[in-house]
């Protein structure tokens, strides 16, 4: 019997909404192994590192992106366990996560958008542009109001007019 550890789970899950497969009539147990896969990654949630968390929210805004939004509540889930162990929170998988939920156009969790304020700014000399402009988007649509982070966005935006 195989042991699914997380990440292959989350992966698979991944796979199986990046190509729309629980779509393709040709696959009819496409739907049936995607419930599955998002059950077990439901109920292992706890075990999950931030980068599979970031990857699950990619994948559950995938699998319901031609169907309406997204399960709000197990996304809700997936960001808060996100504040978990937050000092090795790397900023990559944060951006990663705030990405998915600007699609999905799910809240954000107060801890989580307070976490994405303290890591952006400590972070903000080493990121590019486009992640700059997708921080600078999430700060707007989760309405982040720390106005050193909007300053500091600001100054980087400025001094690097050229590469947006």
């Amino acid at each position: 019997r195989q042991h699914w550890r997380p990440i292959d789970l989350v992966l698979a899950l991944r796979f199986l909404a990046e190509f729309s497969l629980h779509h393709l009539p040709q696959v009819t147990q496409a739907g049936a192994l995607c419930r599955e896969l998002q059950m077990r990654t439901e109920q292992r949630l706890g075990e999950m590192r931030h980068l599979e968390l970031a990857h699950l929210a990619r994948a559950l805004v995938q699998l319901t992106a031609g169907s309406g939004l997204p399960d709000n509540t197990l996304l809700g889930r997936v960001a808060e366990n996100f504040s978990r162990r937050a000092q090795d929170l790397p900023l990559g998988a944060l951006l990663h996560l705030s990405s998915s939920l600007l699609a999905a156009r799910a809240p954000m969790p107060v801890e989580l958008g307070r976490l994405l304020s303290e890591k952006a700014q400590a972070d903000l000399a080493h990121l590019r542009p486009f992640e700059i402009a997708l921080l600078a988007k999430a700060s707007a649509h989760f309405r982040l109001q720390d106005p050193k982070l909007l300053l500091q966005l600001r100054r980087a935006v400025g001094s690097n007019l050229d590469s947006f």
